[in-house]
């Protein structure tokens, strides 16, 4: 991998959405205790509260598991706790991102002078106060993220084990991501459909970042001998992925 990487002329690392707030030091400060307050659920309600009784039993037992001493994370929105609870689960199983890939990137990076770029798609909130505010009022309707993520749990963690190895070996038939792709395409859909997004001008995440990566990615292919990019397995592989689009657009793939 280093070797590639010093034979390139550019990096491209993931792409990544942004949202942009013109807001003052100070201004920035409070709206941090206001974006606390925004990843609870409204009026004070508590997961019990929002979740049908078969789902809190799931996540119930999911959260004794996996987050035992996180008391406060029963009145936080479902998305969040899906988000939270997820993330500890990869943790306990070992599949957590091991620092092992980027530095030796950045390594070689600096000690070349390589150009490196970040696909962004940026969307600037002129009243971030304003939306905060929507954010804390509005009922997301996002219960179904939260069964997703129990899914992915459930069935998942075996999974991408079986995807690492398939990978490693160029055993591409055993890979599958299908159960992540519900999880993370479920969770993406709460803000890309809600009235959050329509009224602040948020468009849909996952078709703006990829538009965006493919932009800049057929740019450096058309510019250098060589680039090397750097994405999550699960966005290369995916049927409407990156190199699916790529194939598509009339680029050869020459897969492992």
């Amino acid at each position: 991998m280093v070797d590639l990487v010093g034979q390139s002329q550019e990096v491209l690392w993931r792409p990544h959405f942004v949202v942009d707030a013109d807001v003052g030091f100070f201004r920035k400060l409070s709206l941090g205790y206001g974006m606390l307050k925004a990843e609870k659920n409204p009026d004070g309600a508590k997961l019990a509260d929002v979740l049908s009784p078969e789902l809190y039993a799931r996540w119930t037992a999911a959260k004794q598991r996996y987050l035992p001493r996180d008391r406060g994370i029963e009145r936080k929105r479902p998305m969040v706790a899906a988000q939270e609870l997820f993330t500890a689960a990869i943790r306990e199983a070992g599949l957590g991102p091991a620092k092992i890939v980027n530095p030796p990137i950045r390594a070689v990076i600096q000690a070349q002078s390589i150009k490196e770029s970040i696909p962004k798609v940026t969307v600037k909130i002129d009243d971030p106060a304003a939306a905060i505010k929507d954010v804390r009022r509005m009922s997301l309707n996002d219960s179904a993220c939260l069964e997703a993520t129990l899914d992915a749990i459930d069935r998942l963690l075996p999974r991408m084990i079986t995807n690492a190895n398939g990978w490693a070996t160029g055993d591409l038939k055993q890979i599958s991501f299908d159960q992540l792709g519900r999880r993370n395409n479920t969770c993406a859909d709460v803000f890309s459909n809600a009235e959050f997004s329509r009224k602040w001008g948020i468009p849909d995440i996952r078709a703006s970042i990829r538009d965006e990566w493919l932009r800049m990615a057929e740019a450096s292919l058309a510019t250098n001998a060589t680039t090397f990019a750097v994405l999550p397995l699960e966005d290369l592989m995916a049927p409407d992925g990156y190199v699916a689009r790529l194939r598509a657009l009339g680029y050869e793939i020459d897969a492992p």
